[in-house]
């Protein structure tokens, strides 16, 4: 009886540990700040300070963030970019929430008491910012206000390739396939969606007369979405997360895999979820065709549409859910591409473009004021007046929302936009009046409403623009891809040990009634995963059934996550599977997720562990049994936890960069012998664990000293990418002669970098007088074509040498200008010109300079040609290539290779990657 009442009270005991107040923790206030983000000089600086990121804004047409830093680091910050403002002191455990007020539902109003909701920190026109609860906030929520919780760090900067040029021929594939995209598959699609028919679910036959987040129906729209793009033929995968209120809810993922490079990744995503106010009848009266039935059922068109097209990149596409609350599915999908350091090229949100009232053809597109945004609605207005689409597109860039999921992208750096119909009015970039559906967030927000011929356009111009990007290829004419990693600005490594189940060892196993294993019976990749709970036949019993293994999270570490993939079923009320944090004694640090068992697949779970750099903890798996009712079990596979460190470069990290689309297996019940394991520790008041061995040096007792000669200088490169192979490191800043990687010229290998204008292109159009990144003006008409690159050069360094080859070409005899600078970060003023001329050579040539003056110093290498007139004649251009920033310095003494005392183990992290120099 004893044991049976000690295991019914862990659970709780385990649930009250992990909701203790963590008020001991709040010794150090953070301060809340905003900080210019404009520039990569501006980057660099926060980059240095390691701070934590919670979001990004445009005030006033400029790009901020929101920092949480230590007194220390915003002392720091202010002497060093003054620009910067306090806005609040907050406890270091305090919840933060984003408040956006944007689109509020007809007859709701902004509070007049914000006292009543938490403390009020800061406003920008709709947006609020407010140290709060979720149960605080929660009267908010049903007035629908969006809510923006502010737990988990975004991206100072992402490493995606350059974007290319906005087409200017049409593509006879792309032109074709959009010709099959139809607004009858708009349509039937949407009727699906919107509950004007019935779909078969399982075994079941429902309408979506809702699909509202917090619905059942909602729910079972995550499902409809995963099946039916599954019976297209692709590998499918619930994204699952968690809401602030503690509910699990779904993302619906699939790609078409790239065939040449499928690190890149080109996405189109729309939001699944609908609402309607006043929210009492939401969960069966929110048919949602418009908002957004019309992105939903685009995406799902699109992807049956391509099912048997391929492409060099991947294009991957994404539903998102809880999107109507604040872009909860979106904020950590994407938060996790960043923390992998994934390569996305572009995202084109689709949300909401059925409804066009007096048939102008007016839409909108959200860009912002970031140049990648805006090159990406090149792409876009290109592909509408290339295939004759007939919109006319408002492009939003100062006055430009971010209440959909592209807000998402936005924040850690990915290029994005979002498509609208003609919402807003009243901005001088908003000629046209708004055209809104008047059933916004309302029950009447039904097929009637949409106008498909409408809704098609737009639909096509995003799959016109996402193909371009993606670039179709034929498999046949395909060589075998060589696929060279590009270098990344952190470097990762992988804390936990056989991640992926398909050895023996490492992970210890509670002594428990029905202990955990490794089992061949499910597999998410390889053979074997990690079994918790009681599968049938195996007996019923009371039991914890855990795994568990050590970790030492890194101090320094910018971010660190667990990924984890699981394939549940079975429980009844009182079983659940969990997964925690234990401190070193095994008592709770942190529960980290907690659902009953029960997946309709493999699901992708993704925690930001960051907040506990530095500690020396276990992660637990566990599957509990109340030994009454069925019985509950799990698999765990491909599980990961990786660090990511600030760095020059790293290699590719272990874990792929985002959730894949992977084929997802029926759960089978298959009899799992119980494994005889050594005993371990238990999850008891009074464990007994072995601690890991610690390494002991022993020196050789028969060695003799002996003079160690002194080794050669060792030399690293610094710049990223310097013979412009790959589409990292470098940013070309967008203006009518944007410069770009080019196949054309080449000192070395397939590429190099071009600026200026040749001869045999066409007259750019003009936006207007540009300023260069030192915020030189041009007149108008004239241009300025740059490319740069950020580097923090060693203090330590004895020389530094820059070298490289460039080809310089000009129809001018005067007023243009090749030039190559040394630019201060902080202040983006010239510290030195090292070339300033207007030449016409007949070959490459080289050059060489000593910046050893600037060891210790963050430097911007900047290289930039001017033409006064963008006129066919009188053009002048420039190729660079094979460039080097090399830093050598003096050697160090060898000392011998420590000893290992016996039975102590040594991992060894993996080691960022260096550019040789040849």
């Amino acid at each position: 009886m004893q044991t049976k009442i000690r295991a019914l009270l862990l659970p709780l005991i385990i649930i009250f540990l992990a909701t203790l107040p963590v008020s001991a923790q709040d010794t150090a206030p953070n301060l809340l700040v905003l900080a210019p983000a404009r520039t990569p000089a501006d980057l660099m600086v926060l980059r240095s300070l390691h701070p934590m990121p919670l979001a990004r804004f445009t005030l006033s047409g400029q790009e901020w963030l929101l920092l949480r830093l230590t007194p220390a680091q915003q002392s720091t910050l202010a002497a060093r970019l003054p620009t910067a403002s306090r806005i609040a002191q907050v406890p270091a455990s305090a919840s933060l929430f984003l408040l956006d007020l944007t689109a509020l539902p007809p007859g709701s109003s902004p509070p007049a008491d914000w006292s009543l909701y938490g403390r009020h920190l800061w406003q920008h026109g709709s947006i609020h910012l407010l140290q709060s609860t979720p149960a605080q906030l929660a009267p908010l929520l049903q007035r629908g206000i969006r809510l923006i919780p502010l737990d988990t760090a975004i991206a100072l900067t992402t490493p995606h390739p350059a974007l290319a040029p906005a087409p200017t021929v049409p593509d006879p594939t792309i032109a074709a396939t959009l010709e099959q995209l139809l607004p009858t598959a708009l349509a039937t699609w949407d009727r699906k969606l919107s509950g004007e028919e019935w779909v078969r679910i399982g075994d079941s036959d429902i309408k979506f007369t809702s699909r509202y987040s917090w619905s059942s129906l909602g729910r079972r729209s995550e499902r409809y979405v995963y099946e039916r793009v599954q019976a297209m033929g692709y590998d499918v995968a619930y994204a699952p997360y968690t809401t602030p209120y503690n509910d699990t809810w779904r993302n619906v993922v699939a790609e078409i895999p790239g065939a040449l490079e499928p690190d890149k990744i080109v996405m189109l995503v729309a939001h699944l979820d609908s609402i309607s106010f006043p929210l009492d009848n939401a969960s069966t009266q929110a048919p949602g065709a418009d908002d957004n039935g019309t992105g939903a059922a685009s995406l799902l068109a699109i992807a049956d549409l391509l099912r048997d097209q391929h492409f060099a990149y991947t294009l991957r596409f994404v539903w998102f859910t809880g999107e109507e609350f604040g872009y909860w599915g979106s904020k950590p999908y994407v938060g996790n591409l960043a923390a992998h350091n994934a390569q996305v090229i572009a995202a084109i949100d689709m949300d909401m473009f059925g409804y066009d009232g007096d048939q102008d053809r007016v839409m909108e597109m959200h860009t912002g004021t970031l140049d990648a945004n805006n090159q990406l609605g090149d792409t876009l207005t290109a592909s509408n007046q290339l295939y004759d689409l007939g919109l006319t597109i408002e492009r939003k860039t100062t006055t430009a929302s971010r209440f959909s999921d592209h807000r998402s992208f936005w924040d850690n750096g990915y290029p994005s936009l979002m498509l609208i119909e003609n919402f807003f009015d009243n901005s001088e970039e908003d000629p046209h009046p708004r055209d809104r559906n008047p059933q916004y967030h309302q029950s009447g927000d039904t097929i009637a409403l949409v106008d498909f011929d409408y809704a098609v356009r737009i639909a096509r111009m995003a799959l016109a623009a996402a193909m371009h990007l993606a670039l179709p290829v034929s498999l046949d004419d395909l060589p075998t891809p060589t696929v060279t990693p590009t270098p990344l600005p952190l470097a990762c490594s992988e804390l936990l040990s056989n991640g992926g189940m398909e050895q023996d060892g490492d992970w210890s196993f509670g002594t428990t009634p029905r202990p955990a294993g490794t089992s061949q019976a499910q597999a998410h990749s390889g053979l074997r995963s990690l079994r918790t709970g009681i599968v049938p036949p195996t007996a019923n019993a009371i039991s914890h059934s855990s795994a568990y293994q050590g970790l030492q999270l890194p101090a320094d570490a910018a971010s660190i996550r667990l990924r984890f993939w699981l394939l549940a079923d079975g429980a009844d009320a009182n079983d659940t599977s969990e997964a925690l944090l234990l401190r070193s004694d095994l008592s709770v640090l942190k529960l980290l997720w907690r659902q009953q068992a029960h997946t309709e697949g493999w699901e992708i779970h993704e925690i930001d562990l960051t907040s506990w750099a530095g500690q020396s903890l276990y992660l637990y798996f566990n599957t509990y049994n109340d030994g009454s009712g069925s019985r509950a079990w799990a698999y765990f596979d491909d599980v990961s936890v990786i660090a990511c460190t600030p760095g020059t470069a790293s290699p590719t990290p272990t874990a792929s960069p985002s959730p894949p689309a992977t084929t997802t297996p029926t759960p089978t019940q298959m009899p799992t012998s119980t494994p005889t394991l050594t005993p371990t520790p238990t999850i008891t008041p009074t464990p007994t664990i072995t601690p890991t061995p610690t390494l002991t040096m022993t020196a050789d007792p028969s060695s003799t000293a002996t003079p160690t000669p002194t080794p050669p200088p060792t030399c690293q490169e610094q710049l990223i990418n310097p013979d412009f192979e790959t589409t990292s490191g470098w940013t070309f800043a967008h203006t009518a002669s944007r410069g770009d990687y080019s196949r054309e010229q080449a000192h070395h290998g397939l590429r190099s970098a071009r600026l200026g204008l040749l001869p045999t292109q066409n007259a750019p159009l003009s936006r207007g007088p540009e300023r260069n990144l030192l915020g030189e003006l041009a007149p108008d008409g004239a241009t300025y074509s740059t490319v740069y690159q950020a580097i923090s050069l060693p203090a330590t360094a004895e020389t530094l040498q820059l070298r490289g080859w460039f080809w310089p070409q000009t129809q001018a005899t005067a007023d243009d200008w090749q030039r190559i600078l040394i630019l201060d970060p902080d202040t983006l003023r010239g510290l030195r010109t090292l070339h300033n001329d207007l030449q016409a050579l007949p070959q490459w040539s080289a050059f060489v300079y000593d910046l050893s003056a600037f060891r210790g110093r963050e430097i911007i290498l900047y290289f930039e040609v001017y033409n006064n007139s963008t006129s066919a004649s009188g053009r002048s251009w420039l190729y660079i290539d094979d460039l080097h920033l090399t830093s050598c310095s003096a050697g160090v003494t060898v000392t011998p290779t420590p000893t290992l005392a016996l039975g102590s183990r040594l991992y060894l992290p993996l080691l960022s990657h260096t550019h040789s120099v040849p």
